[in-house]
């Protein structure tokens, strides 16, 4: 790192570490611990066998360390979905939502700060069935997590793309609040040049503000008895712990206790108050800055406003020409979007309509097609429809395999699919859309016409590099 630790900083860590300021110091400038969360369902489809020696990150069921940073880019097994790569001590998660889950059930959970994707995917695996709500107010990176979601398949999602003002008339609608607030990102300062030049202690004010703001927008939407949890990438007391109390005092909420291991390392509060809070500080585990606590609200939601509506509720179109793509497609509403027709289960009809009238709704559920304009013909029978499967599709749990016939392609030819170049057919299939796979991973669909494959990969997901690596990746566990 060229950029040095603010001076300031410094002072405040010695305030925290007292004599571990040093060896916490020290690890800033240390490489981290590097993690992924695999993907059970599709990694075994793959025929991929994690070695029993496997090093797990020790506070969730499927995450492991790597001992070394492979190539991801070049890997089609992180393109298909059957692993997302993540930051440790964020894992922890998990042992929020399993106490969450031994107390409540949980219908409805939103995810207010979402991008790019990590606590997302954990909360969905977590869930017992239900409907997740992953929000992400900025456009562009709204745009990476609707991918990576899409890549992971679980289609019991709906991404949206709003500022928490929005959620202003779903009083009382969710079980479960995740809120990774923007924070002043001390945890980065070992990966981020910017994060060391852009922190001063007027933005941890500024910070603090902001997530308070957040906190008092969004707290209405919580029901009373639902959890709330609360982190940030940072270390500080003012973003961690007085935010929690500010929570619990004045919003209204018990801070749970959760059960750790002493071998993890994860410290408590630092303030002297003896708050169950959590902290993965990097010179103690192997995490990046992490901070969590849980809370459960104690405090009235008040009756939500009866606002009316200009939007219109969810279009439910026929799936004519298309329901067989879907697995059970007797279990799913099919609804015109502005990118194409989506499925979601019809369980979730009645949250849908309330949520899409508050909300920008990004995509609800799985994308399965977008319909070209009929051809005119001389017949007098109306022309058909005709549908494009959506890229989202074959890579959903949703998919019906059997519908399309697939190409299986080498390793060489995956990595040409995943730069949106075109393939010569490896084996016969029938003219017509096919789904390309890769060790019996489907990479997306592409329009067989006889002497290659049209490759309808998304321009916004492809691999830019031109460089193509003399074999696949390995992910050295």
């Amino acid at each position: 790192m060229n950029t040095p630790i603010p001076k300031d900083f410094l002072e405040t860590s010695v305030s925290i570490f007292g004599r571990e300021s040093e060896e916490f110091l020290a690890s800033l400038d240390s490489e981290p611990s590097l993690g992924i969360h695999i993907n059970a369902e599709k990694m075994q489809k793959t025929g991929v066998v994690i070695p029993d020696n496997a090093e797990r990150v020790e506070w969730t069921s499927n995450g492991f360390y790597l001992k070394s940073r492979p190539r991801f880019t070049f890997d089609p097994f992180l393109h298909a979905g059957a692993y997302y790569v993540e930051e440790p001590s964020s894992m922890f998660v998990e042992k929020a939502l399993n106490y969450i889950q031994k107390d409540i059930r949980i219908d409805r959970a939103l995810d207010l700060c979402a991008a790019p994707g990590g606590k997302s995917i954990m909360i969905r695996n977590s869930m017992k069935g239900g409907l997740l709500v992953s929000n992400e107010p900025l456009s562009k990176r709204a745009a990476v997590l609707t991918e990576n979601l899409a890549k992971w398949g679980n289609p019991d999602i709906i991404v949206t793309s709003d500022f928490p003002e929005a959620f202003d008339g779903l009083a009382g609608f969710f079980d479960l609040i995740a809120t990774d607030v923007p924070c002043s990102g001390e945890g980065m300062f070992r990966k981020d040049e910017t994060a060391r030049s852009e922190w001063s202690k007027a933005n941890v004010e500024n910070c603090v503000q902001r997530q308070r703001d957040i906190l008092r927008t969004i707290w209405s939407t919580l029901r009373k008895g639902g959890y709330i949890i609360y982190s940030t990438c940072t270390f500080n007391r003012r973003e961690d712990e007085e935010n929690v109390l500010f929570i619990a005092n004045e919003l209204g909420a018990e801070i749970i206790n959760l059960e750790t291991d002493a071998d993890w390392h994860i410290c408590g509060d630092t303030t002297g108050r003896n708050l169950p809070v959590y902290h993965f500080f990097p010179h103690k585990t192997r995490g990046e800055g992490f901070f969590l606590a849980l809370l459960k609200k104690t405090s009235d939601t008040p009756p939500a406003e009866n606002r009316k509506s200009k939007k219109k509720k969810p279009e439910i179109v026929s799936a004519d020409g298309f329901a067989e793509w879907i697995n059970c497609k007797e279990n799913f509403d099919f609804h015109k979007s502005k990118d194409g027709i989506t499925a979601l289960r019809k369980a979730f009809a009645d949250d849908y309509a309330a949520i899409s009238e508050k909300l920008n709704v990004i995509c609800a559920g799985v994308r399965v097609c977008t319909e070209k304009p009929a051809k005119f013909s001389n017949s007098a029978r109306k022309p058909k429809p005709q549908f494009v499967p959506a890229p989202d599709l074959a890579l959903s749990s949703c998919l019906n395999r059997k519908a399309f016939p697939d190409i299986s392609l080498n390793y060489s030819d995956a990595i040409k699919f995943l730069r949106g170049e075109s393939i010569p057919p490896t084996v016969y299939a029938p003219r017509g859309w096919v789904t390309v796979s890769y060790r019996n991973l489907p990479l997306g669909f592409a329009n067989n016409v006889g002497s290659r494959l049209n490759n309808s990969y998304p321009p916004a997901w492809r691999i830019r590099s031109t460089y193509v690596p003399d074999s696949a990746p390995q992910l050295e566990f």
